[in-house]
C-alpha cells in the first residue's frame, strides 16, 4: 500500500481533503517555539514569583513542580531556577 495514499496505511482513515505531507521545517518550527518561550517567558517569571511568595506561607517546602503544555521548555527552566531543590518534570 502507499505510503500517503487513502486509509489507514499512514495513521488514520478519512475523506478530507487536505495535505499529508510530512516535510515540515524543523529549523522554522524550532525557532517557532523559541520565539514562543521568550514571549511567554514574563508571564511564566511573574507566576513563579507569586509562587514563591505563596510558598514562603506554606509550611511544607515545594518539592515538586509539573510544567503541562511546556513546549520549548523555557518555562520549565525559569520554574526549576525560582525552585532549585524542587524535582521539576516537563510534559507537552
Amino acid at each position: 500500500m502507499p505510503a500517503h495514499g487513502p486509509g489507514p496505511a499512514h495513521g488514520h482513515d478519512h475523506d478530507d481533503d487536505h495535505d499529508h505531507s510530512h516535510d515540515h521545517d524543523a529549523a522554522a518550527f524550532a525557532d517557532h517555539l523559541a520565539l514562543e518561550g521568550e514571549v511567554l517567558l514574563a508571564f511564566v517569571t511573574a507566576t513563579a514569583a507569586w509562587i514563591t511568595e505563596l510558598r514562603a506561607a506554606a509550611a511544607a517546602p515545594i518539592r515538586r513542580v509539573l510544567d503541562i503544555g511546556s513546549g520549548p521548555g523555557v518555562g520549565t527552566c525559569e520554574l526549576a531556577r525560582y525552585f532549585p531543590k524542587a524535582h521539576v518534570v516537563a510534559i507537552d
